[in-house]
């Protein structure tokens, strides 16, 4: 399988998803992580530690969202970037913005009453 791990866009964000462990356990068990160069520089990490443990770094998030057939993210994706043939892994913010809980279940074939509070 094909991991993404973009760059979070919300402001005051600066959590990555996936620690470089987290890379070196997915790559020893067959997976490609693809990481978005720069996404964990706020955080502390370099691209370096992630590099080492076996990520590609992708410039931008389009690669990403390209290529990936699961993308994995602290916060909830923006609407514009839900897409059926795409998973995420993410935390489900009840509380979030009613556009992008609205698209994520269209298009995951959700109940939208599962993202109420």
């Amino acid at each position: 399988m094909i991991v993404g791990v973009p760059r979070e866009m919300k402001p005051d964000e600066y959590r990555v998803a996936m620690l470089p462990s987290g890379v070196e356990e997915l790559v020893r068990n067959g997976h490609h992580v693809l990481i978005e160069r720069g996404a964990v520089l706020a955080s502390g990490i370099t691209d370096e530690q992630y590099s080492v443990n076996g990520a590609e770094l992708v410039d931008g998030p389009t690669a990403i969202f390209c290529a990936a057939e699961l993308i994995v993210k602290v916060k909830e994706p923006l609407a514009a970037a839900c897409a059926a043939d795409i998973g995420f892994a993410h935390a489900v913010n009840r509380h979030g913005d009613r556009v992008t809980n609205q698209a994520v279940a269209e298009t995951f074939a959700m109940p939208f009453e599962a993202f109420r509070p």
